[in-house]
């Protein structure tokens, strides 16, 4: 996917900083115009989806959003429904 995306002039890759193996990616101009473009033709579906919800199950919606974000930011912690990691942070089902 990323091949697609730099290949269209969308993303850059760049050596990261301090890890040699990795690489930072970032939107080009044309990426950011594209991703505002398609954000724009969401506007619709994301004001419908809201005004199918009262105001506080928004704000439960968003909240548990704004969670789920925050976990997936980082290396996998604990576990959950029957999931857990080992020390290496490889997730696994528990047994």
């Amino acid at each position: 996917m990323l091949v697609l995306l730099e290949k269209n002039g969308l993303v850059s890759r760049t050596r990261h900083p301090s890890e040699g193996r990795a690489k930072t990616v970032a939107l080009t101009p044309a990426g950011q115009r594209s991703y505002l473009r398609a954000f724009q033709a969401g506007k619709s579906v994301r004001d419908r989806m809201a005004r199918s919800l009262g105001e506080k199950d928004l704000e439960t919606l968003l909240d548990l959003l704004r969670r789920v974000s925050d976990a997936l930011a980082g290396p996998p912690k604990g576990g959950v429904g029957g999931f857990s990691t080992n020390e290496k942070g490889v997730l696994g089902c528990a047994r």
